[in-house]
């Protein structure tokens, strides 16, 4: 398999949990996968990027694993509202994140990601997985983000230009 095949927007392949990892935005995705292995949400809130301070991973965008009998989108709500207390309207898909073993080997898990406003907030519970939530300016992510690549960078700088984010 070409590294076209893996990246039709150009975004670079890397190496990250142990697994080649890819991005296409949903203008590239032939379907918007019904199943992912998690989702994540690129929420906005007064023009600024929600982040989480996940227990044991440090600040990202919030989200996580589907729970058996939730859409997608279900879980996306219920991970924002249990990692940063906030409620979202207007979900949009943004993109996917491909794992492979390696240039060759199929995909063999799919995380989503959406883009959505955050209405408001409520507190979190002391129990739950985020220790707290940081509201950043998109051109300042990664100067807090837990971990940074080239994927990464060019996903974030396509959220910069992603219509949905500008509203």
């Amino acid at each position: 398999m070409d590294r076209e095949h893996h990246q039709p927007d150009s975004f670079p392949l890397v190496w990250w949990d142990g697994a080649l990892v890819s991005f296409r935005t949903a203008e590239n995705v032939d379907s918007w996968p019904e199943a992912a292995e998690a989702t994540l949400l690129f929420g906005v809130f007064e023009n600024r990027l929600l982040l989480v301070d996940v227990n044991q991973r440090g600040w990202s965008i919030p989200g996580g694993h589907i729970e058996l009998g939730e859409t997608v989108e279900q879980a996306l709500i219920r991970e924002v509202k249990e990692e940063a207390g906030a409620a979202v309207q207007n979900l949009q898909p943004f993109g996917i994140y491909e794992f492979r073993k390696d240039e060759q080997s199929p995909v063999h898990a799919v995380v989503t990601t959406y883009t959505g406003h955050v209405t408001h907030f409520e507190p979190i519970s002391l129990d739950m997985e985020s220790l707290g939530i940081m509201l950043v300016p998109l051109e300042q992510v990664q100067r807090f983000y837990y971990t940074w690549n080239p994927l990464f960078e060019a996903v974030f700088k396509a959220l910069i230009n992603h219509a949905a984010l500008s509203t």
